[in-house]
């Protein structure tokens, strides 16, 4: 797979976001919703694309512990 058909991960993207609801704990800030899946699974399922607005945090060394 090359990295361009590599599926994005919400972790290291900037407007990613956990939420206090047990039923939806993943958020995404830019798109406005939440859901069970991580946001970029669930943009894939319903669209059939990868999520277009992925934007890489300032730090991701910070993520990588």
């Amino acid at each position: 797979m090359s990295k361009s058909k590599l599926p994005t991960s919400c972790r290291y993207c900037k407007f990613y976001h956990i939420t206090w609801d047990p039923n939806a704990p993943y958020g995404c800030h830019k798109l406005g919703f939440k859901s069970r899946l991580e946001p970029s699974q669930y943009v894939l399922r319903v669209s059939g694309k990868p999520c277009l607005n992925f934007t890489p945090k300032a730090n991701p060394e910070k993520m990588a512990r």
